[in-house]
């Protein structure tokens, strides 16, 4: 039997191109060992119409290394985003878009520090 995708649906709730993936798997009944371990969720479900809302999502991490200002991590996870700012304990700035084995020991040596919490509902 074929699946039908609900149209006008409206979903406030955090989605992220990582979900697109398994999702897309999960719909075209491609199987999941042909991957390696994805993060993203499988939101079929929604799309479908099955269920109104995504349960026990996994909070959504971003880190902000190439930054013009401080470096800064973000997570959402339901109604609530939390922002720090990354700090080196040497003082180094990671001027990178990514983690490499040449600067790795600059985050792993670095503390998290200035915590906001927002509640974005």
């Amino acid at each position: 039997m074929a699946k039908s995708i609900k149209g006008l649906k409206i979903y406030d709730g955090p989605v992220a191109a990582l979900d697109f993936l398994p999702t897309i798997s999960k719909l075209t009944n491609v199987k999941d060992v042909d991957f390696p371990a994805m993060d993203g969720a499988d939101i079929s479900s929604l799309i479908l119409g099955k269920v109104e809302t995504i349960l026990n999502r996994k909070p959504l991490l971003w880190c902000f290394y190439n930054t013009i200002g401080e470096e800064t991590v973000a997570l959402r996870h339901g109604n609530y985003k939390i922002l720090a700012k990354l700090k080196s304990k040497k003082g180094d700035r990671l001027k990178s878009s990514n983690l490499t084995v040449d600067n790795i020991d600059i985050v792993q040596g670095s503390e998290l520090v200035d915590f906001r919490i927002y509640n974005i509902k």
